[in-house]
């Protein structure tokens, strides 16, 4: 199989739309408009007919080239137009280590696991929606029960709005309280062209949750083919202690209900988060994280300065 390597400039970004969109393993941090806010100079592995691609998001260093993970993109990796194509992934990965010596990415949850001692494991949750709100609703664990019924009886309200301006800085402030690191000011810009080139297109939704009028939790939901992202969530102390964020996700499932969609938490490998989602009646997938480290020396000494 001939894998061609692209330039930003040499990729027909219809035709990689299109592939994108018919992959049997298609997700909207792979399509073209994601990728050039979150990475804009993205390269690309394609074929001929571009059935099978991978994205190439990276950065550079003291003139060398790495392939990392863009900040609001949980997995990117290899999509193909059919599942008899998993068996190439290894190949894709081969060739991009061809043009990047040192990789550090997550490859989706559809790509094959292949065993190599530069692959970890990791885990999301997702929640299929396909059955109605009564019988999801009986699937949430004992604790997720009682945190709802508390949450509506706090006396927050649930608004959806058009503006991030009031989420990104509840995030800010959230990551600042959690100690979060690796955080600049640009994956923030990045965020907010995210949302709002998707509330623009009718593929995403912010919703803020209120305590006596004011702000204490608020997420956005990005949409695209059969699946909902829970792509950002935070809240504040007030919203801790009227368990805001309960109220919401679980209006959301009410929503989406019998809609034959995917709620996608995006996470977490984090346990307390993970059993957070778990508690909604979602299960785990798995995915992997490639490491490919082919100049040590070099990378050891980039990662010490």
């Amino acid at each position: 199989m001939l894998i061609k390597y692209l330039k930003h400039n040499e990729i027909d970004f219809e035709r990689w739309d299109k592939a994108v969109y018919n992959s049997v393993n298609g997700l909207v941090y792979a399509t073209s408009w994601y990728l050039n806010i979150v990475n804009p100079n993205w390269e690309a592995l394609v074929t001929d007919d571009y059935d099978i691609v991978m994205p190439l998001t990276y950065r550079k260093k003291y003139g060398i080239k790495y392939l990392y993970k863009p900040f609001f993109s949980q997995f990117l990796g290899v999509f193909y137009q059919n599942e008899e194509f998993s068996q190439y992934v290894k190949d894709f990965i081969n060739q991009a280590t061809k043009y990047f010596k040192y990789i550090n990415i997550n490859i989706n949850v559809s790509n094959s696991c292949f065993d190599a001692d530069y692959v970890l494991k990791r885990q999301t949750q997702v929640l299929n929606l396909n059955r109605g709100y009564e019988q999801l609703n009986e699937n949430y664990s004992r604790s997720t029960h009682n945190n709802v019924k508390k949450a509506q009886k706090e006396g927050t309200v649930i608004k959806q709005v058009n503006s991030s301006k009031e989420l990104i800085s509840l995030i800010r402030h959230m990551y600042a309280e959690r100690n979060v690191i690796g955080v600049k000011e640009q994956d923030y810009k990045d965020l907010n062209d995210i949302i709002n080139y998707a509330t623009k297109n009718n593929m995403g939704k912010i919703y803020h949750v209120l305590y006596n009028g004011q702000i204490c939790a608020a997420s956005f939901f990005l949409q695209w083919k059969d699946r909902v992202i829970s792509l950002q969530t935070a809240n504040n102390n007030k919203g801790r202690e009227k368990r805001a964020l309960f109220k919401l996700l679980d209006y959301i499932i009410c929503q989406y209900a019998n809609s034959n969609l995917l709620l996608d938490f995006a996470g977490s490998n984090i346990p307390g988060v993970a059993e957070w989602n778990l508690g909604f009646g979602s299960k785990h997938q798995y995915y992997y994280t490639i490491e490919i480290n082919k100049m040590n020396k070099i990378i050891k000494w980039l990662k010490n300065r």
